[in-house]
């Protein structure tokens, strides 16, 4: 290893893209070449620098959203291709590897801590599916009154007659913040068979949680957002300060129409 190929792929060593026998060569050499020691260590520093200083971007919901669904469309068509790897150059990388590098690491920064699906809509419906027990039930004063000093607000129940009634509550969480889940029973026939289904709606802190998502619609001067998702619907909004959810398996006009009942009037 000489000096002018170290300072021909500096930035590449410091990358970690040397494949192991040329990464050890380099190494090799600055263990006895102060000036290259010296040029990567500078470099380094001043990639540090431009990290640090750099701007993070930022994007907006709808992005992350159309973002998500084409990755998912190219892992569906990806399913049934064979997978093919490029062969670069065993020595060095190839000369358009560095350019593509920096052009793709932000998206990759970006996509790499993407959530599959925000807080309020994932955990209302995995908390909906798992069908726990109430922890406490009966009349509706007693139901709220029991929240008083487990969550670090005032629990307000949603009036959802005459298409469901609260049956009981539990502690439960949303995106990691505590929540007071109630849960009501349906009055309608949403599964077709005769029966009632289960409404949950989750209470939580707004300004915690992140709201925006999904499709938005004006109910009743409340900007309501939903979101269909594994066979569920759910809305998010805002009420007297505090943060609902409303997940269940009804239809999204029948969801409509509660959240309609439920914010008439306030």
């Amino acid at each position: 290893m000489e000096c002018r190929e170290v300072e021909r792929y500096v930035d590449t060593f410091i990358d970690f893209e040397f494949a192991e026998p040329e990464r050890l060569e380099v190494e090799a050499h600055l263990l006895s070449c102060p000036p290259c020691r010296r040029l990567v260590q500078e470099r380094s520093a001043e990639k540090t620098s431009l990290r640090v200083a750099a701007p993070r971007p930022s994007a907006s919901m709808a992005l992350r959203q159309r973002i998500e669904r084409v990755l998912e469309e190219e892992d569906q068509g990806a399913a049934h291709k064979p997978v093919s790897v490029p062969v670069l150059p065993k020595r060095f990388p190839s000369r358009w590897a560095l350019p593509v590098l920096f052009l793709a690491l932000p998206l990759y920064l970006f996509l790499s801590h993407r959530p599959l699906s925000p807080p309020a809509i994932a955990d209302s419906i995995v908390r909906h599916q798992r069908n726990l027990p109430a922890e406490v039930s009966g009349d509706p004063r007693v139901v709220l009154r029991w929240f008083d000093g487990k969550v670090p607000f005032a629990v307000r129940a949603l009036r959802l007659e005459p298409m469901a009634s609260l049956r009981g509550g539990r502690i439960s969480s949303i995106g990691n913040r505590e929540a007071a889940y109630l849960i009501y029973d349906s009055h309608g026939d949403s599964h077709g068979d005769g029966q009632s289904g289960k409404i949950s709606v989750f209470i939580f802190d707004p300004d915690e949680v992140a709201m925006v998502t999904g499709r938005r619609q004006m109910i009743h001067s409340h900007e309501v957002y939903l979101q269909g998702e594994k066979g569920y619907h759910v809305a998010l909004f805002r009420d007297q300060g505090l943060g609902y959810a409303i997940a269940g398996d009804l239809d999204e006009p029948d969801l409509i129409r509660l959240i309609a009942s439920a914010v008439s009037g306030r």
